[in-house]
This record gives structure tokens, C-alpha cells and sequence, in this order.
């Protein structure tokens, strides 16, 4: 009789910690889950001429942690491994042809042909909460004006410099694309820089 007693509680005991592990197990997937299952994929952002322009389907937000920062109002964003570059109008044959990938972007604009050249970097930043991620972030050298987005019109962020300006120059990891003066305002406009964060 105590032999099979002892053994009883032995099975008992397997049987109560296979509940335990199964319950703990069914915890850590609900948590991934929750973490992880409702990243969604981040938008484009667009960089264009004329006064520069950094467009998204995001509203963008100052970020205190920078004098001019500012990063997307995009919570369940995914982390960003990578951004991905696609140009348009640029005057380096090969950057136009090529996706270029990097893990920080310079825009370099100059508002006139006697101007200083303003330099603007996108990079990412890690985010310590809960899930940890990595999230874009845009610092410029002089104030933006942030405009929200409004209809189908994307958010903006403006640097006023005037309707002259354009992008001379895009750094994608070690990749330098120069992009010459347009000759005029449609091939101002015809100046894109597609930015995409990739996972």
C-alpha cells in the first residue's frame, strides 16, 4: 500500500507540472503575440523639391530627445532594420537605376546657388519599452514646420527655404548620389526620394 501510494503522488505530480508547462508555454505565445503580431509594415517617406519636403502617411512629432528631431506618430510601427532608397531625377545614372539600402540617409539641399548646404540625416533610434524596436527618426539643423496630414494629403514636415531649392546630394551608406541644379521647376518637381524602412 505506501508504494503505491508514493506512486500516485508521483504521477499526480508529473500531471501538475505538465499543466504548469503547458499553461507557461500557452502564456509565452499569447505574449509574442502580443508583441510582435500587430507590427504593421511602416510607409514610404517621400523627400521631394521646392521647399524641401519630407512626406508620410504618418503625422510626424517632435521628438524632445533631439533640437530638431522629429520621428512618425506610428506606435505599432515595425522595428526597422533598413531603409530602402529608390531615386528619381537624380544626375548619378547609376543612384536612379538602383535600390540602394543603408541604415542612415543624408539629404543634402541647398536653397540657392550662393547657400550653405543644410544637411539632413534619417536614422533610427531604439525605443527601450516594451517590445524593443527601432524606430525612424529625422534631425534636422534648422527648425521644420510640421504639417499634419488632412484628407488625402500626407503629413509634411517643411523646410521654408523657398521654391528655388533642391537636393543636391543623397548618402545612402557609403553611396554619394549628386543631383545637379534642375533648369526648372519641372524638373524640380520631377526630384524624388523614396525612403522605405524595411524589417
Amino acid at each position: 500500500m505506501p508504494a503505491r501510494r508514493i506512486s500516485t503522488k508521483v504521477k499526480v505530480a508529473v500531471v501538475l507540472l505538465g499543466i504548469a508547462a503547458l499553461l507557461a508555454f500557452g502564456f509565452r505565445r499569447v505574449l509574442f503575440h502580443k508583441m510582435f503580431a500587430e507590427d504593421e509594415d511602416r510607409p514610404p517617406i517621400i523627400v521631394h523639391n521646392g521647399s524641401l519636403l519630407f512626406d508620410s502617411a504618418k503625422n510626424w512629432k517632435k521628438d524632445p530627445s533631439g533640437t530638431h528631431r522629429f520621428k512618425l506618430d506610428h506606435t505599432k510601427g515595425a522595428s526597422v532594420g533598413v531603409y530602402s532608397v529608390v531615386m528619381t531625377g537624380s544626375s548619378t545614372p547609376s543612384c536612379t537605376a538602383a535600390t540602394l539600402s543603408g541604415f542612415d540617409v543624408f539629404v543634402d539641399y541647398l536653397a540657392d546657388s550662393t547657400a550653405q548646404v543644410k544637411r539632413f540625416h534619417l536614422s533610427r533610434v531604439t525605443v527601450p519599452t516594451p517590445p524593443v524596436k527601432r524606430e525612424p527618426v529625422l534631425d534636422s539643423p534648422e527648425p521644420l514646420t510640421n504639417v499634419p496630414a488632412a484628407g488625402t494629403t500626407p503629413a509634411q514636415l517643411v523646410y521654408p527655404a523657398g521654391p528655388e531649392g533642391w537636393i543636391s546630394n543623397v548618402t545612402v551608406g557609403s553611396v554619394s548620389c549628386a543631383f545637379n541644379k534642375p533648369a526648372d521647376a519641372a524638373a524640380r518637381q520631377a526630384v524624388r526620394v523614396e525612403i522605405t524602412p524595411k524589417v
